[in-house]
């Protein structure tokens, strides 16, 4: 998730599809397994020094378009190296399965 929002700070201009991905992967096949508030603070504690702590907060990943866009770049592409998957997902959904755990969180909307 930090890298998600880093992406759009870094200067090295990365994207970030495979984040994507795998928190779409782990989310839908560990329900029940995520520890939201851990995540929350770890989230967090790793932003600190990276960018702008403020943007730590729900609202970047759901509102901020470029976060989106960048993070989309690509992303048909890890299917080619992806084996024994039984359904790849749509960039739409994995995105939206990263809203829902961003929803979870316990960080500033």
């Amino acid at each position: 998730l930090r890298s998600l929002i880093q992406q759009k700070e870094d200067v090295r201009n990365r994207y970030r599809p495979n984040d994507v991905f795998d928190i779409w992967f782990f989310h839908t096949r560990l329900p029940g397994q995520f520890d939201y508030e851990n995540i929350s603070r770890f989230l967090i504690e790793k932003s600190k020094g990276k960018f702008d702590i403020g943007l730590v907060k729900k609202s970047t990943f759901i509102e901020d378009p470029e976060i989106k866009e960048r993070a989309s770049v690509d992303f048909e592409d890890i299917e080619g190296r992806v084996e024994e998957i039984d359904r790849f997902p749509t960039f739409e959904e994995a995105f939206e399965e990263v809203l829902t755990v961003v929803k979870k969180l316990t960080i500033p909307d």
